[in-house]
């Protein structure tokens, strides 16, 4: 009995499979711990704010877009201006932000529990890990450190695809997708997610029941600043951007 344990363990500890059954362990053990009561197990629909489109037909920002944050910079920037360098910080911190939080909602991490993703994950990467340990890697590879680090890598970028395409049914329990279009959205109000809006760059967010839009915005006239309220009143269908004019504060929405 002894033996046939110590077997299994050799064979699921080996090589590359080291790193998947200690995932594969630690998510036992947060079952046991849920199902005893030591632990909640929230199932319900994810309510972070991602910062994603939830769709892609919603002409929400898009990357092509992006590059415009690399020449909206003040004439002081030439001459090496503090400002303009503090200002470019920030177009570049909500530039990659904006491609992280769609990342991640592209991974469907922002439209189901993070349990059921990491659940779903961590099967398939162990799984994943099993079949191409046994029958194809064992008698190519010997189980080195390095050897298993980048076996692991190749298991987990595997294992993040499947994840993906096994997850996305569920988006529909979980997080039913708004429609939402172009026509819908005028007249209503968005606030600014940059740290500036100008009539060359920036993104606002558009609340929904669900997970904000994330929108492609120029303004009409002034400058506007992270957290300003904004009227949508245009949409260019070829740019895929929306057109806003600034809100007055004194006025309720």
């Amino acid at each position: 009995m002894w033996n046939a344990v110590e077997t299994f363990l050799d064979a699921v500890f080996a090589g590359p499979m080291w790193p998947a059954s200690v995932l594969m362990g630690l998510l036992l053990c947060y079952l046991v711990l849920s199902l005893i009561g030591a632990v909640d197990m929230d199932l319900d629909g994810p309510d972070a704010d991602l910062g994603g489109d939830p769709g892609m037909d919603l002409d929400a920002a898009d990357l092509p877009d992006a590059p415009d944050a690399d020449f909206d910079v003040d004439v002081d920037a030439a001459a090496g201006s503090p400002t303009a360098d503090l200002e470019g910080a920030h177009q570049a911190s909500d530039l990659f932000g904006g491609a992280g939080a769609m990342t991640l909602r592209w991974l469907n991490l922002g439209k189901i529990p993070i349990i059921i993703w990491a659940g779903t994950f961590t099967l398939l990467f162990w799984s994943v890990s099993w079949l191409l340990w046994n029958h194809f890697d064992i008698p190519r590879y010997e189980p080195t450190l390095l050897t298993s680090v980048l076996l692991s890598i190749r298991n987990v970028v595997i294992a993040v695809g499947l994840t993906k395409l096994a997850t996305g049914p569920m988006t529909r329990i979980f997080a039913p997708e708004p429609q939402y279009d172009a026509a819908c959205l005028m007249g209503k109000e968005c606030t600014v997610s940059t740290s500036k809006a100008t009539a060359e760059f920036g993104q606002a967010h558009y609340r929904t029941d669900a997970a904000p839009l994330l929108l492609n915005i120029r303004t009409d006239g002034p400058q506007l600043t992270k957290g300003d309220r904004a009227r949508i009143i245009g949409f260019d269908p070829h740019k895929r951007i929306y057109i806003v004019s600034q809100v007055d504060p004194e006025v309720p929405s």
